[in-house]
């Protein structure tokens, strides 16, 4: 008995000390940054800075690893591992909007692009391949009287409480996504189920680009929207066994387009046209 206890004792220290917390902080205020992106490059490691900036980071298998840290508004920040501090500060950016117009909206009318129709799957966002996953929305003549984007319409199911994504808004540039919009986070809280959320982004002021524009749905990776759940898993060889599945909440409903032209996801810092389901924008 006493040798068993010494092993689990032992096996629980060396997991506390291969886990380290770490702090995300705006280099003027520095008011904590929510939300970003921290990425280890060669590991396959990305997760979230929560709402006090904070986030808990394994050690990679290789110290001199990169880590990618992307936030809303501020400069990317590449640090090697080894010299990355528990606490870092985040250069804000300037921007300077070439392809997008920004400006106050006058007109009250409005126009819904897009339906959502038929049998939707959820999309789950797994542990590791966290990705932003954007659909294309072309511009039509039809908008001329309708330049605002007013708001955004988002299908998910959630099995926990209560649970957060991002939207991001990019515009178009030869079909594929370009510059990012909203400079700041559209965080979104959801409860648990399956709703059908609409997001009012009218303060934003944003006008719908003449290359059309992308929505991209952004998983975020912190203790909050956490969930494991028992599964029965498949290996490559078929044989199946039960399991636990992990993800980050909530899951995206998505319905199967036979062209996959108009949706992109964002993974390993580059943009593919990578799946046939597309979510709705109204």
């Amino acid at each position: 008995m006493k040798i068993k206890l010494l092993a689990i004792l032992i096996l629980f220290q060396v997991n506390v000390f291969a886990q380290k917390t770490y702090k995300l902080l705006d280099e003027v205020t520095k008011k904590p940054v929510a939300f970003a992106s921290v990425y280890i490059e060669d590991e396959n490691i990305n997760i979230n800075s929560d709402e006090k900036g904070a986030f808990i980071l394994n050690s990679p298998k290789n110290v001199e690893s990169f880590v990618m840290i992307n936030a809303l508004g501020y400069e990317v920040k590449k640090i090697k591992y080894s010299d990355f501090a528990t606490e870092t500060h985040l250069k804000p950016k300037s921007f300077i909007l070439d392809e997008v117009k920004v400006s106050n909206s006058k007109n009250t009318r409005q126009i819904n692009i897009g339906t959502f129709k038929g049998n939707d799957s959820a999309h789950s966002s797994g542990m590791r391949s966290l990705f932003l996953l954007a659909r294309y929305f072309p511009y039509s003549n039809d908008y001329d009287n309708y330049q605002f984007i007013k708001s955004i319409t988002v299908l998910t199911k959630n099995e926990i409480k209560t649970a957060k994504f991002n939207l991001r808004i990019y515009s178009a540039l030869d079909g594929k996504p370009s510059t990012l919009i909203n400079q700041k986070n559209i965080t979104v809280e959801v409860k648990k189920g399956k709703k059908l959320t609409t997001i009012d982004i009218s303060d934003l002021n944003i006008i719908m680009p003449i290359e059309g524009v992308f929505i991209a749905y952004e998983w975020l990776a912190i203790p909050s929207n956490y969930h494991t759940n028992k599964a029965t898993i498949t290996d490559n060889y078929g044989n199946k066994k039960n399991g636990i599945m992990e993800d980050y909440q909530p899951m995206l409903c998505t319905i199967y387009e036979a062209s996959n032209k108009n949706t992109w996801r964002y993974f390993n810092s580059v943009w593919r046209n990578g799946t046939s389901n597309h979510f709705n924008n109204k």
